[in-house]
């Protein structure tokens, strides 16, 4: 079946799954050569265009040795692209530098963060859908907390959506039904260790948070799988302890990431993730 004949619900369904494999299989297609798509009107014809953006940086190894590494100023900070054979396009090397100027003029971290904050659900949570399983708004709004707190920007002004966030995510994690993988766990655990340091919380939350901190690391200390996850939390830096949370390549030296950002509201996650890869390489 073709998919360039199909239409609706069909062609969806059809892309969806060729993303699906795409990723699983670090392969590459139409539909996944790109981490950052602009969707734009074109007020002349009336319709909506698409404008698909190759973005290709450098990102951080995760050595030990790399951490005390000296950056040269013009070194640019974002993305990996993943192909099959591990090669980038020539053409879209030679866009870099125009591509992420344009990245960051489009998605500085000051417009992410308006426009995750804008997005926040009622209960305080933060997510692509607000159907998701409890599990995903919960991992969802513990990276939207990272992408928060981890920056310089002055963050007064979302004060109280944080707070509610850290409400949302301490109530509904220590709940017996909650399935917790030891990968959330560790996200959970930082995002509140540092809303905890950067004092964002308000006292009742400040004791929930260091509340639930003491039921987590008890609940993962009873998993061998989170062994040397929680070994990690405790001897390595935060920026290696934040870039674990993302996919690393095989070699282990740099982050492979792929970002998609659509429709912005239902892109909430991968908007979080960039807004920490862009202060990633800078933490100490």
């Amino acid at each position: 079946m073709n998919m360039k004949s199909q239409r609706g619900d069909v062609k969806e369904a059809m892309r969806q799954k060729v993303i699906e494999l795409s990723k699983k299989n670090g392969l590459i297609s139409p539909e996944t050569t790109f981490i950052f798509m602009e969707l734009r009107e074109e007020p002349v014809l009336g319709i909506e265009l698409k404008n698909i953006i190759p973005i290709s940086v450098k990102e951080m190894t995760l050595s030990d040795e790399f951490e005390e590494e000296n950056f040269d100023v013009e070194d640019k900070t974002g993305f990996l692209y993943k192909t099959y054979e591990g090669t980038i396009v020539e053409e879209k090397i030679q866009k870099l530098k125009g591509d992420n100027l344009y990245l960051n003029s489009k998605y500085p971290r000051k417009k992410l963060l308006r426009i995750i904050a804008k997005n926040q659900f009622a209960e305080g949570a933060f997510v692509d859908y607000e159907d998701s399983s409890t599990e995903d708004k919960v991992e969802t709004t513990a990276m939207v907390l990272l992408a928060f707190i981890l920056g310089d920007e002055d963050i007064d002004i979302y004060f109280n959506q944080l707070n509610k966030s850290v409400e949302f995510i301490c109530n509904k994690c220590v709940d017996e039904d909650f399935e917790m993988e030891d990968r959330v766990g560790k996200m959970i655990i930082l995002a509140l260790e540092q809303a905890i340091q950067n004092g964002i919380l308000k006292e009742k939350n400040a004791q929930k948070a260091e509340k639930t901190l003491e039921y987590l690391y008890d609940l993962l200390n009873k998993r061998e799988s989170a062994k040397e996850m929680l070994n990690n939390l405790i001897e390595c830096s935060l920026k290696k302890n934040v870039a674990s949370l993302f996919t690393i390549s095989e070699d282990g030296s740099c982050i492979n990431e792929k970002i998609v950002i659509s429709e912005e509201r239902n892109s909430i996650f991968n908007m979080a993730k960039l807004a920490i890869l862009m202060v990633l390489k800078g933490m100490d």
